[in-house]
């Protein structure tokens, strides 16, 4: 059943993707469930969640994400900081869960601390588009990144 569930939501990612135009959100909607299920890989789940962030631009209750993002971002810190970043920045908004930025402070640091570059600068990236939008996770960045001495100037 797994596999025929990850068979569909592909097919209809690359159906979605052949249409010209905008794609409507409620095709993509239910995914998010899909997501937050934990049932599919992790890989997998976050090579979806991420062609359906940049197919559609988001997904049903964008805000909700975090949480499974976080959990994940400690197996694939690149990934969950990439999708991350591609929730519209309506996400940050007063219906986001209470426990979101402790959510994005776990998969900023996971990624920041990971061996990846890619992922570390994303994580910048993101810490500097959150505070232009008025989150603040400098703590994480000073946590991460080495204080420069006077020696190292």
């Amino acid at each position: 059943m797994l596999s025929r569930l990850q068979t569909l939501w592909e097919w209809c990612l690359a159906e979605l993707s052949r249409q010209q135009g905008t794609v409507d959100a409620g095709e993509l909607a239910p995914f998010r469930w899909w997501f937050k299920s934990g049932k599919f890989p992790v890989e997998w789940s976050l090579r979806q969640l991420e062609a359906t962030l940049q197919l559609h631009g988001t997904v049903d209750a964008p805000a909700t994400m975090a949480e499974r993002l976080a959990e994940l971002s400690e197996a694939a810190p690149c990934r969950a900081v990439r999708c991350l970043s591609l929730l519209p920045p309506a996400t940050r908004d007063a219906r986001k869960p209470s426990d979101w930025p402790q959510q994005v402070r776990v998969i900023l640091s996971r990624a920041l601390s990971s061996d990846n570059g890619e992922a570390r600068q994303l994580a910048i990236e993101v810490v500097h588009r959150l505070g232009a939008q008025g989150e603040d996770y400098r703590d994480v960045l000073e946590q991460a990144l080495p204080t420069p001495t006077a020696e190292s100037l």
